[in-house]
């Protein structure tokens, strides 16, 4: 076989796997223009991709009449915060762990590290007691907190590793130009160590906003549902709206997209440091 036949070859099958993985997406937006009625007809597979009467009724459903821009600003609210919160105490724990000694500075590194490894159906019941008890059901700090309180670990684990590249004695210069603990931290580390943050931020963003279970635990207040508990609401008992809630997808997914391509230039950059690095 040629390098001809080969480049052919390769380019059929890869060509093959991008429109197995594009099709459900594109038959996905494909139904947000169509009715209920007609995703359950029987259509061919090319079919299915072409509305018969095209229309945007199910964006203006979803978003005014069932008031889904609600759960997306929920959603924006409870994301933001905590992943700010995740990110604040996170890049400060590193910072400490990476450039100061401390009495047992390696045993809690470790315990902070530890806390990864637990399961998180397996923390929901006694996150829920204490949420109970400190009075936060039906409350945004019910979510923002623990969530914020995940998402600490992965945050130091990642950024720590980042820190720990930075040469000591850039670190001893910036101490003799005469500035303080946080003008190094705010200034010097925290440049340095941004490719880590915005993967740590695109990872936190994604786990926050498709969550459910905990949300349906904390908030039965309808105004205080995030996005994906909004979305169970085009499924009844006995029927489900395709349509709307294919639509309610698209919509939930083009915050996700819109960080993604902000943040992909750091990602990339991220993940390849990491990997050269390990």
């Amino acid at each position: 076989m040629n390098k001809k036949t080969k480049s052919i070859s390769l380019h059929t099958v890869l060509i093959a796997v991008a429109v197995t993985c594009i099709y459900p997406f594109a038959w996905i937006i494909a139904n947000t223009f169509k009715p209920n009625s007609e995703i359950l007809k029987n259509e061919n597979l090319l079919a299915t991709l072409i509305p018969n009467n095209p229309s945007w009724n199910n964006y203006y459903k979803v978003i005014v009449e069932f008031g889904f821009s609600q759960y997306v600003w929920n959603s924006f609210f409870y994301t933001v915060t905590s992943v700010s919160i995740a990110i604040i105490v996170g890049v400060s724990i590193s910072y400490v762990v990476s450039f100061y000694r401390f009495p047992f500075k390696t045993v809690i590194f470790g315990m902070i590290i530890v806390t990864m490894m637990i399961p998180m159906p397996g923390i929901f019941i006694p996150k829920y007691i204490v949420i109970a008890e400190l009075g936060l059901l039906n409350n945004r700090l019910g979510l923002i907190l623990p969530f914020a309180t995940v998402l600490i670990p992965l945050t130091v684990f990642i950024v720590k590793n980042f820190m720990d590249s930075i040469p000591k004695e850039m670190m001893e210069a910036a101490t003799v130009d005469g500035c303080n603990k946080w003008t190094k931290l705010w200034f010097i580390v925290v440049p340095l160590v941004r490719p880590a943050i915005a993967t740590v931020t695109i990872f936190h963003v994604r786990s926050i906003w498709n969550e459910w279970l905990l949300p349906s635990l904390v908030i039965t207040e309808k105004a205080l549902h995030p996005i994906q508990s909004g979305l169970m609401r085009f499924q009844g008992e006995h029927f489900i709206d395709y349509s709307l809630t294919m639509t309610g997808l698209v919509v939930a997914t083009i915050p996700l997209l819109t960080i993604f391509f902000i943040l992909q230039k750091h990602i990339i950059n991220g993940i390849t440091s990491g990997a050269l690095k390990g």
